[in-house]
């Protein structure tokens, strides 16, 4: 049977194709999907200038605010720049993710069901909205909180901060992103739920187990500082419980 070429994109997944053509298929999107990151990467890394300064400028006001005299620092001559590789790469990922995720349910589409076509649907709205909301919420709430708790310590006339570049970014990611990460506690109890592992009464047998859970992932992310953990752990319990009715709807 032959396809044209926006019908054979647009319907990767056919089910009637033989084996053959699933391959082929497979290797398209593979493809597809490599030359779209590195794209993605190739702009990121244009503009990875920019995107440190994103980074690098909150920290900055709230020295300045708090009247700690800093400067970054670097120790080699290629930490800039494998700096702005790193930065590339994590931001690359982070914004091309959602177009991969389309890519790979237009994969799946022939071969799905009405409602896993809705379910594939709803996952590819949530995943990444709930992805970005972590990343805000980290950048705008959770990194001041982090700031405010141990940078204060250095402001006096005996120790000067002087934060090495690559150590900072380092820093930042790992918290930016174990943040969105565990923003997309919902998405994970659905698809356990897609495949029977998880029901929905389970989320409220378990919950005094998730609210333990919650404060303890809270004091990872966050300082010792019981406001902070308080704001996250919250957070993260609300997350869990909301993920009863997605999934309700997924049984």
């Amino acid at each position: 049977m032959e396809y044209n070429s926006t019908v054979t994109f647009f319907n990767l997944g056919n089910s009637k194709k033989d084996l053959y053509s699933h391959l082929d298929d497979l290797r398209k999107l593979v493809i597809i999907n490599i030359l779209g990151y590195f794209i993605c990467f190739v702009i990121c890394f244009i503009y990875s200038k920019s995107i440190y300064n994103i980074f690098s400028i909150k920290l900055l006001d709230f020295l300045i605010d708090n009247n700690i005299p800093s400067i970054f620092i670097t120790t080699s001559i290629m930490e800039f720049f494998f700096t702005n590789i790193k930065l590339a790469f994590f931001t690359s990922l982070i914004v091309y993710t959602p177009l991969f995720l389309i890519i790979i349910f237009l994969f799946m589409l022939s071969s799905l069901q009405p409602k896993e076509k809705k379910i594939g649907l709803l996952l590819i709205f949530l995943s990444p909205l709930l992805f970005f909301l972590g990343l805000l919420f980290a950048y705008f709430v959770l990194l001041p909180m982090v700031w405010k708790f141990f940078l204060l310590f250095y402001n006096n006339n005996e120790v000067q901060l002087l934060p090495k570049v690559s150590e900072y970014i380092s820093f930042i990611l790992s918290i930016i992103l174990s943040t969105a990460i565990a923003f997309e506690l919902p998405i994970s109890l659905t698809i356990l739920a897609y495949f029977n592992i998880l029901k929905a009464h389970h989320i409220i047998k378990f919950g005094k187990y998730a609210i333990v859970s919650a404060f303890i992932i809270a004091a990872i992310l966050t300082p010792p500082d019981p406001f902070s953990q308080i704001i996250v752990a919250t957070l993260l319990i609300i997350l869990y419980y909301s993920s009863y009715w997605l999934v309700k709807y997924v049984q």
